[in-house]
């Protein structure tokens, strides 16, 4: 079980993400990348929070009700598709805004008492190779359709988010960002 905060994509930005998705699945010839993401489990981590079921954190939601309030809505661009070591993802093109809010993200959970992360590269994971194989070994498949990028759209929320076993996720609360 794993919470974290998150962005999760909905509407036309979703319909277009799975197209990349099944494009990138069924230019995959070789079956290299088998755990495919399902739709609701497609997701932007914002930060991640802890790997199971933490002890009560004090203050979260309000802490992130007025950090909240100081962000716009952010629109961003998927441009890119890349191989890391972990998962195939579709990456945002670089955004001084998205960035800010990872910032305050960060530092808002390290203020509530969860530990201090790396920083988080905006993305999406569309797949994950075989256990015991390194995403980056296998490369990115070629897209079917290269018209399918770029992918803009508007982040206009973010969710704490938990995972749950065999049941992808749950969303546990939500804010929305200020219109722009």
């Amino acid at each position: 079980m794993s919470l974290f905060l998150a962005w999760m994509p909905a509407g036309t930005t979703l319909e277009q993400l799975c197209a990349l998705r099944d494009d990138l699945r069924a230019g995959d010839t070789t079956g290299s990348w088998t755990a495919w993401r399902k739709d609701a489990q497609l997701h932007m981590t914002l930060r991640h929070l802890a790997d199971e079921a933490p002890p009560a954190k004090t203050g979260l939601r309000e802490a992130i009700d007025g950090m909240v309030a100081k962000h716009v809505q952010i629109d961003v661009q998927f441009d890119r598709i890349e191989a890391w070591p972990p998962a195939l993802v579709v990456r945002t093109s670089p955004n001084d805004a998205l960035a800010a809010l990872l910032k305050d993200l960060d530092s808002t959970a390290i203020a509530c008492g969860y530990p201090r992360m790396r920083a988080q590269t905006p993305h999406l994971t569309l797949a994950y190779p075989p256990r015991g194989i390194r995403g980056n070994t296998l490369g990115v498949p070629a897209p079917v359709d290269p018209g399918l990028l770029p992918i803009p759209t508007r982040i206009r929320n973010i969710s704490v988010v938990q995972t749950e076993t065999g049941r992808g996720y749950r969303q546990l609360a939500s804010w929305s960002l200020r219109p722009s």
